[in-house]
């Protein structure tokens, strides 16, 4: 069980929340819950969800057991100081510590937990269940601990040493104490035992860690499961199944999930009888182990002993580290199985820090980089040329840009250019780079051009027909690019051939780039998603009459934000051989901000999603516009109103998911904030002045570039880099 607790979430085979509405078994399509044994990647088959039973097993251990260890240890040191006070104190006190005991007993540990965590909100996660279960449940041990003070106190030992004068507090941690901890494993294993117990309880009656996640099927239908793999609730929803054949013909998930806690339980219990047969006079016996930990035992006591009161603080102090550094270290690894669990954040092809017009081919405006904390500005280039797009930054710290009038220019870490090379026309939107390093830029005509690392133009194409893109180029994982071109999308080799080209999308005037799926097989533009290969377009069953967009999460999780009644949702979805399919949704109230959807969004590594309203929000006092932070269970966790007007850009958030935006105020003075779903407000405000107009930008390690439109790209860094 301790294998499994520390090495089970790095053994799953698949992510715990992966839901898989269809899979294609033996040439036939199946829908969940597959049966154990008979689905390749199924071991112990899956819920009614198509989540992996094993993976979610193996996850489930961990933050279940870290929990039911930590309460059991709070609930019996509680139990042995509460039972020591009321055994060996005849007063008040006694009395008093006594009727406590009696009264937390009279009460179910179960009821106080559900009232206790209900009033701290279960999304509170481990500490709201610490503190119900914790709050009544060391009566037991309480009592045990009592029974056998009141017979030490009337031991002979005892009134020695009383008639020799001794104090109370003395005789209770030199004689009372000593006799008392040699049980403490075994209270702290029947602890265990019950708590598990308590928590599996819970589960059946909806309360488990991890919080809710609600999966909504059709209008006013919709299915509420865990939001992490929990012992407790995977029983529950084992027993609940939706399955039309029923647990009575399919029991085997019930089985699994409560053979775990069978084990678990049982061991625990073995481990107590163990302990206290160990401990008993009866069943002593001379092995090799226990002469050698006898010997131990009498080498650390003597040295124990010898080294006076000194030597004992020193003992305690190393143990209560240790023994919270391990619980700390428990909790810690514990985590929260969010949002792309089982595996990590995307990254860029060759290592780049942001390759092109956001961060990455997926489009995410998310890096795994920290980017500036409080930082000064300082101008990286000065040219009389505007800049189109924000920069490219590539793996060495190289920075390249393009300008209005169509230079490309290579600027080294420090600001010093490089090399500069002519596009055949005006530049438009951000450069991008491939995984071995070379750059693409687009120009006004609609053609492309490939550059090498040290200037040299490696090929050049030319549409057959003269058409303005409206964004700059994405350079999918495969070395493929793609870049839309009025209501078209141009996809080319990275050789430069052409590889397909569909037309007659209502979007000219959209300024957004391709985003690319993190295995490579899906674009998506605006609302639209295609086949990566072939160009062909994919349907997905959505509501008419309403507004969408795509989004791509930090983790590559697929979305559709639409907005509907003064609210914003999020629809998941992926691919499957059988077409896309929808998954989880999520809604976040934003009725009071009238635009249906916002101009840029993003969900971070940490699942945190950004809602950013660029345009002029006019129920405010002055002109601003609006940034919600949002969870991922529809709560409001940040809500900011930024002095700005347009145009503003939102530049990209970083591993601390720290949204970077800059624009005009209604002063004319360009500014550049940082905020966090910590507080609506500013992490950090710098201003850039007047005469600059931010058009992009790029996150950097330590970094925050801002390109203007008068062509002026400045760099925000921390002081101690400025140096």
């Amino acid at each position: 069980m301790l294998i499994i607790v520390i090495f089970g979430p790095s053994l799953a085979p698949q992510d715990p929340l992966q839901v898989n509405r269809v899979l294609k078994v033996d040439g036939e399509w199946q829908t969940p819950p597959f049966p154990a044994f008979r689905v390749s990647g199924f071991p112990l088959g899956s819920d009614q969800f198509g989540r992996d039973l094993f993976s979610r097993l193996l996850w489930a251990v961990r933050p279940t057991l870290t929990m039911v260890v930590v309460v059991a240890g709070l609930r019996m040191l509680i139990g042995i100081f509460v039972g020591m006070g009321s055994g060996w104190s005849r007063r008040l006190l006694g009395r008093t510590l006594e009727s406590m005991t009696s009264l937390a007993l009279a009460v179910p540990v179960i009821i106080v937990a559900l009232f206790v965590i209900a009033a701290v909100g279960v999304e509170s996660g481990i500490w709201a269940f610490i503190l119900g279960l914790g709050i009544t449940g060391w009566a037991a041990t309480a009592r045990h601990v009592h029974e056998q003070v009141r017979e030490i106190r009337g031991e002979d030992y005892i009134e020695a040493a009383h008639a020799l004068g001794a104090a109370e507090g003395l005789i209770v941690m030199r004689h009372v104490l000593r006799q008392v901890l040699p049980r403490t494993w075994m209270f702290l294993t029947s602890e265990i035992s019950s708590t598990l117990m308590a928590v599996a309880g819970l589960g059946f009656l909806g309360y488990y860690l991890g919080g809710d996640v609600w999966i909504e099927f059709e209008d006013y239908v919709a299915a509420r499961i865990s939001g992490s793999p929990e012992l407790g609730q995977m029983l529950a929803s084992s027993v609940t199944t939706d399955s039309p054949i029923g647990i009575f013909f399919d029991p085997w998930g019930m089985l699994a999930v409560g053979g775990v806690i069978f084990i678990a339980i049982l061991g625990f219990n073995l481990m107590g009888e163990g302990l206290r047969r160990s401990s008993s006079l009866q069943f002593a016996r001379t092995t090799w182990w226990s002469t050698m930990w006898g010997a131990v035992a009498a080498w650390t006591s003597d040295r124990f002993r010898r080294g006076g009161r000194k030597a004992r603080l020193t003992v305690y102090a190393g143990l209560s580290f240790l023994l919270i550094l391990f619980a700390g270290g428990l909790i810690w690894r514990t985590g929260d199985v969010g949002e792309g669990a089982g595996g990590n954040p995307m990254s860029n092809p060759g290592g780049h820090q942001w390759s092109g017009d956001r961060a990455n081919p997926y489009g995410t405006r998310w890096v795994p980089v920290r980017g500036p904390s409080m930082p000064v500005a300082r101008p990286f280039l000065v040219g009389t040329e505007g800049l189109v797009g924000g920069p490219a930054v590539a793996a060495d710290g190289t920075v390249y840009i393009v300008s209005e009038a169509g230079s490309l220019y290579a600027l080294a870490p420090e600001g010093r250019l490089l090399w500069e090379a002519k596009l055949r026309d005006a530049g438009i939107g951000s450069p991008a780079l491939d995984a071995e390093g070379n750059i693409y830029a687009v120009d006004r005509q609609g053609g492309i051009a490939s550059f090498t690392s040290s200037g040299d133009l490696r090929w050049q194409f030319e549409p057959l027909e003269s058409t303005t893109p409206v964004a700059g180029p994405t350079i999918g994982i495969s070395g493929d690019i793609y870049y839309p071109i009025g209501g078209s999308i141009q996809a080319l080799s990275s050789f430069g051939d052409p590889l397909w080209t569909v037309r007659g999308f209502p979007y000219e005037l959209r300024t957004t780039s391709v985003q690319q799926s993190l295995d490579g097989k899906t674009l998506v533009w605006v609302d639209l998603a295609f086949d990566a290969k072939t160009g062909e377009q994919l349907e997905l069953e959505l509501v008419p009459g309403l507004r969408y967009t795509h989004l791509i999460s930090a983790a590559g999780t697929h979305y559709m934000l639409s907005g509907e009644g003064g609210g914003l949702s999020a629809v998941e979805w992926q691919q499957s051989e059988a077409g896309p399919v929808l998954l989880d949704r999520v809604a976040w109230n934003v009725s009071d901000i009238s635009a249906s959807l916002p101009t840029e969004a993003g969900i971070t590594a940490d699942g945190e999603a950004w809602l950013y309203y660029g345009r002029t929000y006019l129920g405010a006092s002055r002109p601003s516009v609006r940034l919600v932070w949002g969870d991922m269970q529809g709560r409001i966790l940040a809500d900011s109103r930024l002095p700005l007007s347009r145009p503003s850009v939102v530049i990209g958030a970083d591993s601390a998911s720290r949204l970077f935006v800059c624009g005009l105020a209604a002063s004319s003075e360009a500014l550049c904030f940082a905020y966090s779903s910590a507080s609506d407000e500013p992490l950090w405000e710098v201003n850039l002045g007047a005469g600059v107009t931010p058009v992009g930008g790029a996150l950097a390690e330590g970094k925050l570039y801002v390109s203007t439109d008068e062509g002026k790209l400045i760099v925000l860094e921390n002081l101690d880099n400025a140096n």
